[in-house]
């Protein structure tokens, strides 16, 4: 058992949408501080609907969500938005504002811990602009502090929207399909950058893939999600033809676990 502390706990939850479609169906799970999870499956089985829902973004019908011991379900506005705070997103179309230089871009994840004077006409002390280039330089952004975001690459725009998720400063980072925009090589480059900027601050990474390789590559721990139910929580090395079978109804191509091999097989 390890000992470090759970920063979320998943209890039962259920999402019924206005029309009746069920997105989630007795979902439950627990994550430890500086685990990487990665959840599966196809498209329209929760993946996205659960990660909404773990900072609050999708309402649930029943159930419970707990972060550092605070229910998520009965928090009101202001604690939704102290709890954001603490929860870093990374969007698959980036969510950057594409006509602002990168270091802006970065540094609008400091408006919550900025005086509220400051933040109206975009001005951030010496302290936040610190915090900021040190991510920066971390995903090897530094030379592009300066250049307008849309003259970016959309691998620069995506480390440059972990960077932003980082400066903010948070406890738990959850991305929603954060390379299914990029070719096969840009995304195993973000994922490696991701997954080692994220262990080395000790946070929980909660991640949406499409690419089964992946995932076993970079995750500790996968989630496989079929029609609303996780129906696989286990390690990469679990995640055999049974497995596989739950999540996606049949069997997958080989797993390739190397960068050569996952490169070769999506040529």
């Amino acid at each position: 058992m390890s000992n470090k502390p759970e920063l979320l706990s998943v209890e039962s939850v259920r999402v019924q949408f206005p029309d009746g479609t069920v997105g989630l169906s007795s979902a439950s799970f627990s994550a430890q501080q500086g685990e990487i999870i990665a959840i599966i499956g196809r498209s329209g089985a929760g993946k996205s609907t659960l990660l909404r829902c773990l900072n609050g973004f999708q309402e649930i019908t029943s159930g419970e969500i707990y972060v550092s011991g605070e229910s998520v379900h009965s928090m009101g506005n202001t604690e939704l938005r102290r709890l954001r705070r603490q929860i870093g997103f990374i969007w698959q179309e980036y969510n950057i504002i594409d006509r602002l230089p990168a270091l802006t871009n970065v540094l609008t994840a400091r408006l919550a811990h900025n005086n509220p004077w400051q933040s109206a006409v975009g001005f951030f002390g010496s302290e936040h602009r610190k915090i900021a280039l040190h991510n920066m330089q971390r995903l090897n952004l530094m030379h592009r502090a300066t250049l307008r975001a849309d003259r970016m690459s959309g691998g620069e725009k995506q480390r440059l929207s972990i960077a932003r998720a980082l400066t903010q400063e948070p406890d738990i980072i959850l991305a929603d399909e954060p390379v299914a925009s990029l070719d096969p090589e840009l995304a195993w480059q973000v994922l490696s950058d991701l997954s080692r900027v994220t262990r080395e601050d000790g946070l929980l990474t909660i991640l949406t893939l499409h690419q089964v390789h992946l995932a076993v590559e970079f995750a500790d721990r996968i989630l496989g999600i079929a029609e609303g139910r996780i129906v696989f929580d286990g390690p990469p090395s679990a995640l055999d033809d049974e497995a596989q079978t739950k999540i996606y109804g049949g069997r997958l191509p080989q797993l390739h676990t190397s960068e050569e091999n996952y490169l070769k097989a999506m040529a």
